[in-house]
């Protein structure tokens, strides 16, 4: 039977094989999340005066953080051509981790934003454990990543247990044109579902039905901020900045896309008529 270990593992050879290949959807995962950070840091600037005052007015940390997030784009290029990639992917699992947690500095470290940008946050860590070989089944910490970012964004959705972002509110305006009082009643809605999907993802009989729902809605979220947002004009970066924040969620659809994609195959699997074996008669 085909696990989620077959969809998101090493593709030939053993796990020290220096020429091992990350899976194509975790690579173009990896690929969107330094690409956007980059294209974040440079349109707006990440807060890295909220996580490291003292560095954050140092060209040369700025400049290290943004080389880190090319070779983590380099080492998800070319995954699998030699050690090489790998040692890259540690740079920039070092860079991102540095972005999300100044992006969750500024946001006072509430518990709820590390939550959400778990997903995130976690993606260039599994990508480090499969790529290296310290975890044969990874789907269980994958789940758990999918399921926090879920419970987070749920959270926030609901106003629970702070207030709501008010940025929730200004993206449902700007995608579907729904006024306050409808977009308060459409984000419960929407937050409840949210939290339902993240503890139903872990049963069995309704996994595949919760990862569709994560795939759509993380999918649409992905493309709410350039929808809602985007501006067209060079000089304000605006088309950098809102296709930057469209990169760095999409791994919120990727990611349940790959557990979907194991379910899928593991039920086609276990449907299929088992052949007689002659060989040993």
């Amino acid at each position: 039977m085909q696990s989620l270990a077959a969809t998101l593992s090493f593709q030939g050879g053993s796990p020290s094989n220096s020429r091992v290949a990350l899976p194509p959807l975790y690579r173009i995962a990896l690929v969107a999340l330094f690409l956007g950070l980059l294209g974040l840091d440079f349109s707006k600037g990440l807060a890295y005066s909220a996580l490291a005052p003292v560095w954050a007015t140092v060209p040369i940390f700025v400049g290290l953080v943004r080389a880190f997030l090319v070779c983590g784009i380099l080492g998800s290029v070319f995954s699998g051509k030699g050690p090489v990639p790998r040692i890259l992917l540690i740079f920039g699992a070092v860079g991102a981790m540095i972005g999300f947690l100044s992006i969750i500095a500024a946001q006072g470290w509430a518990l709820l934003a590390v939550a959400g940008h778990a997903g995130r946050m976690g993606l260039p860590v599994v990508a480090l454990v499969m790529a290296f070989g310290l975890a044969r089944r990874p789907e269980l910490l994958i789940y758990i990543l999918v399921s926090l970012t879920f419970l987070g964004h749920g959270s926030y959705a609901l106003g629970w247990p702070g207030p709501r972002p008010q940025l929730f509110e200004n993206l449902v305006f700007g995608t579907i044109g729904l006024e306050a009082s409808a977009a308060s009643i459409f984000l419960t809605m929407v937050g409840i579902l949210n939290l339902l999907a993240a503890v139903l993802v872990f049963v069995r009989k309704l996994a595949m039905s919760m990862l569709i729902y994560m795939v759509v809605w993380g999918l649409m979220t992905s493309l709410a901020y350039p929808w809602a947002y985007l501006e067209f004009s060079e000089e304000q970066l605006g088309w950098l900045r809102w296709s930057s924040e469209f990169l760095t969620r999409l791994p919120h659809a990727l990611l349940p896309l790959a557990l979907l994609r194991s379910v899928v195959s593991a039920k086609r699997d276990k449907g299929s008529p088992r052949r007689l074996d002659i060989s040993t008669l």
